[in-house]
């Protein structure tokens, strides 16, 4: 069974088909102008949008242009710094639940992109095509010079991804539901997108969680997912002080019905 709320597929905003030789493009560079007043009392995007103050950052287009500055300034370099590990902690666990080669040959939808960061370890684990999907246009451009997807495409992750039903055999969103609330359309995107038979993985805050708690047990109830099992809290920025042991990461993984 899946989630009813089927959608027309949307205009693709940023794209490229390697196949075809199309070019990246990048848009918006009018986000850097409209950056948020947010930024006025903290030294860096970094500040606003790790640590408990990102929790507060709800609007998208407050999201948008933060990962937009932070993306065109050291958001590689800090995240790489802080010893980011979530790509790597999330594949071995979904290896664990679900099978040594559940990402071989897969259609895979890689939802709140940014930079491509999960590019590498998706390669050796043996994805065949991936699709980056994010709210910066600037992140998805890097994501796009990785070579790894075939295609990018700005989307607010709040609402319809503009994909058809069943478009994909894994949906992985890592890092991304910080923004969300269990009311926004995502966690049913997700769902909606990836087919029957396929997976959603996804990361959520360990501060976060008991909120979100209703909402992804209503699917389970639903017939809309099975549950296959959630991870240990992961210490996946340790050298980031604001989240160390402080803030946790939880895997969670899902069989879509």
């Amino acid at each position: 069974l899946k989630h009813p709320g089927s959608v027309a597929p949307q205009p693709i905003l940023l794209c490229a088909m390697r196949a075809r030789g199309v070019c990246c493009r990048r848009l918006g560079n009018a986000l850097h102008s409209n950056f948020p007043k947010l930024q006025q009392r903290f030294s860096s995007p970094s500040s606003v949008l790790t640590g408990k103050i990102a929790c507060v950052v709800k609007e998208a287009d407050e999201v948008a242009a933060l990962y937009t500055k932070w993306g065109s300034d050291t958001y590689d370099d800090d995240v790489h710094k802080w010893g980011y590990q979530l790509p790597d902690l999330a594949v071995k666990y979904a290896k664990s639940i679900i099978g040594e080669n559940v990402f071989e040959g897969t259609q895979m939808l890689d939802a709140g992109a940014g930079t491509g960061l999960l590019s590498h370890c998706l390669k050796d684990a043996g994805v065949k095509e991936a699709t980056a999907i994010d709210i910066s246009p600037e992140m998805l451009s890097k994501a796009m010079r990785s070579g790894f997807y075939s295609c990018c495409k700005v989307v607010d992750l709040k609402k319809s991804f503009g994909f058809p039903d069943n478009a994909f055999d894994v949906s992985l969103c890592l890092g991304t539901l910080t923004y969300m609330e269990p009311a926004d359309d995502t966690i049913a995107e997700l769902c909606r997108v990836t087919r029957v038979g396929g997976y959603v993985i996804f990361s959520m805050r360990t501060d976060l969680c008991e909120k979100w708690e209703g909402a992804l047990q209503n699917f389970v109830d639903q017939k809309i997912w099975a549950h296959m099992g959630t991870s240990e809290g992961f210490d996946y920025l340790p050298a980031n002080p604001e989240y160390g042991q402080n803030i946790l990461v939880k895997v969670y993984i899902y069989k879509t019905l």
